[in-house]
């Protein structure tokens, strides 16, 4: 049993994904999974202006575009993901919010490159 929250539902699902297409030593542990409770994850994307907006041009800009809204990524392991918890009759559990939540930003109203923290809106 699994207990996921935010983009670590999105690695366990990628990776249950993984040893579903592996070899016979790997399908064993995932017919060992019975199930997984994911806290948060961002399945159908998310909101990522403003973390695009601190990223920049950084390495991880990849990784923020894949949790957008418009993500390919994320509609194909969705896709990968329910046929394997499907035909290995795992008990999957989703808690999320129902209410829109604070998002990260980047404060312009503070002088200096350095003194730039994150505030929440």
């Amino acid at each position: 049993m699994f207990l996921a929250h935010s983009l670590g539902g999105v690695v366990l699902k990628q990776a249950l994904v993984m040893l579903a297409g592996s070899g016979e030593r790997e399908k064993s542990i995932l017919s060992q999974t019975r199930g997984a409770i994911f806290f948060g994850v961002p399945s159908y994307g998310m909101a990522t202006s403003h973390l695009l907006a601190m990223v920049k041009d950084q390495p991880n800009r990849i990784l923020v575009n894949d949790l957008s809204e418009e993500s390919s990524y994320l509609r194909g392991l969705g896709k990968q993901f329910d046929g394997i918890s499907c035909n290995r009759h795992m008990r999957l559990f989703w808690a999320y919010e129902t209410l829109k939540s604070p998002t990260a930003m980047v404060s312009e109203s503070l002088p200096g490159p350095e003194a730039r923290p994150l505030t929440w809106r």
